[in-house]
């Protein structure tokens, strides 16, 4: 068991060499910086700004779109190579190298690929073009655990899927922070 005095002795030389470390749920401040990543809880992953999972449950497109809502998010949009690099791993990590749902999709009236969070449509991996069909909704699938190429399929098809949801700040930790 630490002694008391040695714990505050801690906290004085902390406070005295200027660095200030606040613990507020899981996310830690130090200075007012927020540790990279500590915003993504219960199985999410961090990545840029992002947190992302991979739910194992098949579910129709537009299913598991409504499932990502209920939890904050999205199905995942990708917008550069980064992000898809991202997501190849994640796939890798977990052991589920088949296709995914992700967020993209094309609207009955348009061939435009469009991205379910809004997100502008500026970078592409989808090896099959034809917007023609009604194959409509994207999936990610991951090639021998090296490359990962969209296509588009059935929205009523039933696939394992990818949520994306912005960092959780929580109103109590961003008041915290603002105030360090």
């Amino acid at each position: 068991m630490k002694r008391p005095w040695i714990l505050l002795l801690n906290v004085l030389l902390t406070v005295l060499a200027g660095d200030v470390i606040v613990n507020c749920g899981d996310k830690t401040y130090t200075n007012g910086q927020k540790t990279a990543g500590c915003d993504c809880r219960d199985g999410w992953r961090p990545f840029g700004g992002s947190c992302y999972r991979l739910f194992y449950t098949p579910k129709k497109w537009h299913d598991a779109a409504d499932f990502c809502a209920l939890r904050g998010g999205h199905l995942a949009s990708i917008v550069d190579g980064d992000e898809n690099e991202f997501i190849k791993n994640l796939v890798v990590s977990v052991g589920q190298q088949i296709s995914h749902w992700i967020g993209g999709f094309t609207s009955v009236h348009s061939t435009d690929h469009l991205w379910a969070d809004g997100s502008e449509w500026k970078y592409s991996n989808v090896i099959e073009a034809n917007t023609t069909s009604p194959r409509r909704c994207a999936v990610a699938n991951v090639v021998l655990s090296t490359a990962i190429e969209w296509y588009m399929d059935h929205c009523d098809s039933e696939w394992p899927f990818i949520c994306k949801k912005i960092e959780d700040s929580s109103p109590e930790c961003s008041k915290l922070q603002s105030q360090l």
